[in-house]
């Protein structure tokens, strides 16, 4: 079968009309930093490495 006509969801995702919904991946709990501003990620929780690992993988599910 073709790419193109995949049933499964990651490629009816990849050929568009959707919209996806998901939280962010681990983060470094207990790990906050001080003076949080939403406007500046460096104060704001980040990813552990683990949850780094997780968005690459869901960034290249998406993309190939």
């Amino acid at each position: 079968m073709s790419e193109d006509k995949d049933p499964s969801v990651i490629n009816e995702i990849r050929n568009g009309g959707y919209i996806l919904y998901m939280r962010h991946g681990e983060v470094t709990v207990g790990q906050d930093r001080p003076n949080v501003s939403f406007n500046d990620c460096r104060t704001q929780r980040n990813l552990s490495e683990e949850g780094k690992k997780q968005a690459q993988t869901i960034g290249q599910l998406l993309t190939n």
